[in-house]
Parts: C-alpha cells; sequence; structure tokens
C-alpha cells in the first residue's frame, strides 16, 4: 500500500496517472466479463451462452494484458468475508474465466480460421486435400483392376472351381 499525502505529487505524477487509469480500464472491462462469466455459469455453462467473436477477442487481448491473477480478482470481486472461502472463491473464478475464454475460442475457431486465411485460400486448401483423397482412390482402383491382379483373381476362382465336388 502506497500513501501519498501530498496532492501535487500526485497530480503531476504521470506515471501513477496511466497506472490508474490502467487499472481502471482493467476493473471495468472485468465487471463486464463478470457479467457474462456469470450468465454462462447460471445457464449450467451452456454453449449457448459462450462468447461470440467480438466480445471473445475483446476479453481475450483484456485477459492477456491484465493477467489477472487470484489476489487481482479477490481485490475487486464480492467474496466471502473468511479468507479462507475468499481464496477458494477466487480461484474458482479464476478456473471458470480460463474455460470460459477456451471453450468460447474453440467455438470461433473455423469463423477464426476464415477471418485470418480468407475463403478463397481455405477453399483452395479443401480443393487440393479432395483431390488428393480423389487421386489415392482412383490409384487404389487402378491397383485392383490391373491385369495381373485380374488374372491372379481367375486363377484362385478357377482353383476353387476345380475343387469343388459339382464339377468333378
Amino acid at each position: 500500500v502506497l500513501d501519498i499525502t501530498h496532492e501535487s505529487l500526485i497530480r503531476n505524477w504521470n506515471k501513477l496517472n496511466q497506472w490508474a487509469s490502467k487499472e481502471f480500464e482493467y476493473y471495468s472491462t472485468f465487471q463486464d466479463f463478470q457479467k457474462q462469466l456469470n450468465r454462462w455459469k447460471k445457464s449450467g455453462k451452456s454453449n449457448g451462452y459462450l462468447l461470440p467473436i467480438g466480445p471473445l477477442t475483446y476479453f481475450e487481448n483484456w485477459y492477456n494484458s491484465c493477467k489477472p491473477n487470484a489476489g487481482w480478482i479477490r481485490r475487486y470481486a464480492e467474496t466471502k468475508e473468511t479468507q479462507e472461502e475468499s481464496v477458494k472463491e477466487t480461484e474458482e473464478i479464476l478456473a471458470d474465466t480460463r474455460e470460459f475464454l477456451k471453450k468460447s475460442a474453440r467455438k470461433e475457431m473455423v469463423t477464426r480460421a476464415f477471418m485470418k486465411y480468407g475463403p478463397k485460400k481455405i477453399a483452395t486448401i479443401a480443393a487440393i486435400v479432395i483431390m488428393l483423397g480423389l487421386t489415392g482412390f482412383y490409384w487404389y482402383d487402378a491397383e485392383q483392376k490391373k491385369n495381373e491382379s485380374v488374372i491372379e483373381r481367375i486363377r484362385m476362382q478357377a482353383a476353387d472351381l476345380m475343387n469343388s465336388p459339382e464339377v468333378n
């Protein structure tokens, strides 16, 4: 805890003002995020309450920039009276935060791929994969129809016929 008593020192300390502004920004974003997180938890962690791409990106940037830990969350979250309950609750909030962001990101994986690479590149890659698959199928089919394999199959069928009691 830092207690600065001279007001002019506080007003003219630019770095302190920047820190305070950034901390207020983190706190405001945390309040918005906590509303979304609580809605998701109240729904039984339903996929329908996961974040869409815009808010997800915003909250991921906040999380990576702020790097909230249990102590930071305990400072701002409304937690229990006792220290033990407070620590347990903040650890739970932190774990839920990570899970919420991770599941939301997984849900938006395809959208992010299209945004990152564009539909033309993805269509090109899909076409190449399909062509390789069809080429493999064609190669397998051609191997089955080769003269040697056809002749071998006919020989095996002829041997089976020769050994059958009906032909004898």
